[in-house]
């Protein structure tokens, strides 16, 4: 059943106590740290072109997908039901998220959670997006 927490961007944060309950992914590629909050603005989720670089739909994102989670976001709240955006532990690239990772790039929002990974031995980053990227 999908759950709201309501915050006012771009200074509220979303308590990550919210996420206790989530039953957490477990993927062959990787190895699930936790729910941790990042400045959304720390998140590597663009190539040196300035481009979008979501590996798993190729270059950018979904403009109108985008913009009705922004209003999601904005008018009802995080959805702490769901797993929020994954990102690597080390270099904080996003793996997967990246239409609401955008959406609260465009609120200016300042934190949010991200579900952090760490890649296990022996697998790329081309297996971690075939894997979590592309479901």
């Amino acid at each position: 059943m999908t759950q709201f927490a309501q915050f006012n961007p771009p200074c509220d944060t979303i308590d990550i106590a919210l996420f206790d309950n989530l039953k957490l992914p477990q993927y062959r590629t990787v190895n699930v740290i936790g729910i941790k909050e990042f400045d959304v603005d720390s998140i590597n989720f663009k190539n040196s072109n300035g481009q979008i670089i979501n590996l798993a739909r190729s270059t950018g994102t979904d403009k109108d997908n985008v913009g009705g989670l922004q209003e999601s976001l904005a008018n009802q709240g995080w959805d702490f039901t769901k797993v929020p955006p994954i990102v690597e532990q080390k270099s904080l690239n996003l793996f997967d998220g990246f239409s609401r990772h955008e959406a609260l790039l465009n609120l200016q929002q300042q934190k949010a959670p991200y579900l952090v990974v760490e890649r296990k031995e022996g697998f790329t980053i081309d297996d971690v997006i075939d894997e979590i990227g592309l479901g």
